[in-house]
């Protein structure tokens, strides 16, 4: 419990805070946070707007191109050729030494 005290200043740990210490806050005009309100609204429906805008694209960007799908095909033909290959170490006279 704390002890009685007739001080009813402020107190810091127990201990009154010093008049230099404090201060008082000049009061602020009504609409002071006006503009700033203003540009965070303005900020907000902006990037609703350009997230919806961008989102409407890319859903109708998506659903023209894969609309190809159903008249597009891709045909592929190639024909398999096989190549047999004869491998001729020669020593270094020039002589043949094996084939492979």
């Amino acid at each position: 419990m704390l002890p009685a005290t007739t001080d009813v200043g402020l107190r810091l740990c127990d201990t009154p805070v010093p008049d230099s210490l404090v201060f008082a806050l000049a009061p602020e005009p009504a609409c002071a946070d006006t503009a700033n309100i203003a540009t965070m609204v303005t900020d907000q429906l902006f990037t609703a707007s350009r997230d919806s805008v961008t989102g409407e694209f890319d859903k109708s960007y998506l659903a023209k191109c894969l609309d190809v799908m159903s008249r597009e095909s891709l045909t592929l033909q190639h024909n398999i050729l096989e190549y047999h290959y004869t491998l001729y170490y020669y020593d270094l006279a020039g002589n043949l030494v094996k084939t492979v």
